[in-house]
């Protein structure tokens, strides 16, 4: 169990655009083609956590993604893979183009003041037994 801290980025992808990927020794992956990762508007720390538990003797991970958004998450397909990426440059995935999928939550504020801000909370969960896999 651990926090991961200082995420600078991340972008998000259909998850058909990482179908070829193949993992490598622990919880790194190679993608093998090239996805067209998009960046997601933020305000703020992007904080990221990842747990394991054991369910009948099989490690499942649970990652969590929250950040702050000025914008609405756009509509469409919400099969999608995330990339994060870290201050000094590593990347990770989270996410794969099979079940389960990242589940998004979204908060739609309606500020009872004129002047007050309208920025969304985003929770992204995954849950799996890969979790949370460095990019080489």
């Amino acid at each position: 169990m651990g926090t991961l801290r200082h995420i600078v980025k991340i972008e998000e992808a259909d998850c058909k655009d990482v179908s070829k990927y193949y993992a490598v020794a622990g919880h790194s992956v190679v993608v093998t083609e090239s996805a067209n990762f998009k960046e997601i508007n933020t305000v703020g720390l992007i904080e990221v956590t990842e747990e394991s538990s054991y369910d009948e003797n099989e490690r499942i991970w649970t990652v969590t993604i929250k950040y702050t958004s000025p914008c609405k998450t756009p509509e469409g397909t919400r099969r999608k893979v995330y990339q994060l990426t870290d201050a000094v440059g590593q990347r990770y995935l989270v996410g794969s183009a099979s079940r389960p999928y990242p589940v998004v939550k979204e908060s739609n504020p309606y500020p009872s003041k004129a002047n007050g801000q309208i920025l969304r909370d985003v929770t992204i969960s995954y849950k799996s037994k890969e979790g949370m896999r460095k990019i080489l």
